[in-house]
């Protein structure tokens, strides 16, 4: 009997040591698991992280591009309305398209502050603020005016003149500022 006790007894304990592993190797597993789970969700986020911030350059990459060209054109526009003007070819169609770029670049402008970056949005404000000043310019300047009145017309000319240089460094800050915001650089 004492035989038959002890391999009782040994069963029982080989019986608590296989619920003993079959635990310890339940908890291991879950733990195990809990990790995989965890590390992968916090490498979804990072990733979903990665492609919102991706997102966002490339967005803002070409808004900066479409107003910087807007910008450009609108350079070119004025020089091209102004030389009319002094050669007496300027049409009421040249300011309506010298009035219509600068209210389409003032509203392109709005698409920046919309996507941010600090210095970006305040030199497209600065930008915007100069297409309308140009806008309101345009106003005083009508094809009639480039062959009868000269001294209005030089007033106006000068005008815009100044308000191209002005649009010109605003264009040109916005260009550094969203370089520097592109590339991850400061001032």
């Amino acid at each position: 009997m004492d035989q038959g006790l002890a391999a009782f007894y040994a069963g029982i304990g080989a019986l608590f040591g296989a619920i003993l592993t079959a635990l310890a190797g339940y908890l291991g597993a879950r733990h195990t698991a809990k990790s995989a789970v965890d590390a992968a969700a916090k490498q979804v986020a990072a990733q979903a992280a990665n492609e919102l911030t991706h997102w966002i350059r490339q967005e803002r990459r070409q808004v900066y591009r479409e107003v910087l060209t807007q910008a450009r054109s609108l350079i070119r526009t004025n020089s091209d309305v102004k030389l009319a003007a002094v050669r007496l070819h300027l049409t009421d169609s040249d300011v309506a398209v010298l009035h219509d770029q600068s209210w389409g670049l003032a509203l392109a402008c709005t698409d920046v502050e919309t996507l941010g970056g600090e210095e970006v949005t305040r030199a497209a404000t600065e930008l915007a603020t100069a297409a309308l000043r140009m806008a309101g310019a345009t106003n005083g300047l009508t094809g009639q005016m480039a062959v009868s009145s000269t001294n209005d017309r030089d007033r106006v000319l000068t005008r815009l003149g100044e308000i191209e240089t002005d649009l010109a460094q605003a264009a040109d800050e916005l260009q550094a500022a969203s370089r520097r915001e592109l590339l991850g650089t400061t001032g």
